[in-house]
Formats: C-alpha cells, structure tokens, sequence
C-alpha cells in the first residue's frame, strides 16, 4: 500500500514538475530509502518537538538574523558574505544553478512532505513562535536542508578547496532551520539523508556535470 501511495504521488506530481525535471527523473531516487518520521506523540515524536522549544529558548537576535537570512535559499544567502565561504560575485555566479538545483529537490521532497504529513513545530505547539517566515509546505523532511547539501556537494566540484567549508555551511543552514522554529530536527536529518541521495544521482547526469564544468572556467 505504501508503494502504491508513492507511485501515485509521483503521477499526481509529475504534470507541475516535470518541466523542472533538468537533470533527473521522477524514479531517479529510491524515496522509501528515506527514514519516516517518529509516530506522533511518541517519546522520539516529542523528544524531537521538545528540541524545537530549547532552542526557542536559547536563541539571539543574531541567530534568528542569520536563520531569517538564509531561509531566503539563493546561493548568495547560503554561501555568500556575511556566512559563507564565497564571496558575493563567486555566489551570485551560482545562484542559478542553485534555484534549478531547488527546482530539482522539490518533487521528491514535496511527494515524502505529503505522504507523511508531519505538520510545522508552531502548527502543532502554540509555544513555539518562529523568528523566520513561516512556509505553507509540511515539515517533513526539510526541503531547506536538502538543497543546501545538494548545493554545498555541487559547487564543492566548482570550489574544491573550500568543500570542508560547504559541508559546514550545509550544516549550519540545517540547525538554522531549528533555531529559527519551522523544523524539528529529524525533519533536517532527514533533508540530509535526502540531499546525499539526490546528489548521488546527479552526478550520473551528464547534462548537470557539463553545467557544473562550465561553471569552473
């Protein structure tokens, strides 16, 4: 039944995304290899939603500055000044490929979105206030994470030399998600899982490694 809701999914999706679809294709990623999330309610279910609400707790101005920031998902706010590793010309270069990189993600995150249901930190506990724009999409997993490593793992084949510095990036953009109060935390391990696949993929493409080369010259 479970696979039958998947497939179905991908056809309900397909028609308003296939033209998004530059690099791979809708069977490109084996979803059931995602982990689903905890069972609502149970004690992983609100260890994870007790998570949300320390960091709401512990928060600064400046966390939610820097969260509010990099929930604007271009390359220039992910990897540019003031966080990231590029500076402001070197972001701006790859902020196109990034939002088609985003196009990409979207169908495999939004069909797992749906098919779990898990709903937003501050739609389930009104304690929790974010400190960023609140999304309309479901919690789980975290689109935001999943294209920052997506991301982060592309321009790490443009930059080599600052790979370590994506990877920390792609992290610190993942907890930004937290900090800011739109995600739990295993909706960002998830988006992880998520990215590492969908990048996997990509580099079989050969259309995507011939963009990625004429980024590098």
């Amino acid at each position: 039944m479970k696979q039958l809701i998947l497939v179905l999914s991908l056809i309900w999706f397909l028609p308003v995304w296939a033209q998004d679809l530059t690099y791979l294709s809708p069977d490109s990623i084996d979803l059931n290899l995602i982990p689903a999330p905890p069972a609502v309610n149970s004690e992983e279910d609100l260890a994870d939603l007790a998570e949300v609400l320390r960091w709401q707790t512990v928060r600064t101005e400046a966390d939610c500055a820097k969260s509010a920031f990099e929930s604007e998902g271009f390359a220039t706010s992910f990897f540019g000044p003031p966080y990231g590793p590029l500076t402001q010309a070197e972001a701006q270069k790859l902020v196109a490929l990034q939002e088609v990189l985003f196009k990409e993600v979207m169908i495999f995150s939004r069909v797992k979105k749906d098919e779990w249901g898990r709903v937003r930190p501050y739609n389930r506990d009104p304690r929790i206030v974010p400190c960023v724009r609140r999304p309309r999409s479901l919690s789980y997993p975290s689109g935001h994470t999943t294209i920052a490593y997506v991301a982060a793992k592309t321009f790490s084949l443009i930059y080599p030399e600052k790979a370590e510095a994506f990877d920390q990036r792609a992290k610190e953009i993942s907890l930004g998600r937290v900090i800011g109060g739109v995600h739990h935390p295993l909706d960002t391990v998830a988006g992880k899982v998520m990215g590492e696949m969908i990048f996997e993929s990509l580099i079989k493409s050969p259309k995507f490694l011939d963009d990625v080369k004429a980024l590098t010259k």
